[in-house]
């Protein structure tokens, strides 16, 4: 295949639709979900 062409720093960038960064936001929820998990174990 020669007309492939190499990976560039722009392919790997996060896919951002409205300006948000969809893996940030995304990581944002689970960490959260996680604490909310975490601190209903120890609450309740």
């Amino acid at each position: 295949m020669s007309n492939e062409r190499p990976v560039t720093l722009a392919d790997l960038k996060p896919y951002q639709p409205f300006g948000i960064p969809v893996l940030k936001l995304l990581g944002m929820l689970t960490l959260l979900s996680c604490f909310i998990t975490i601190a209903y174990e120890v609450l309740f």
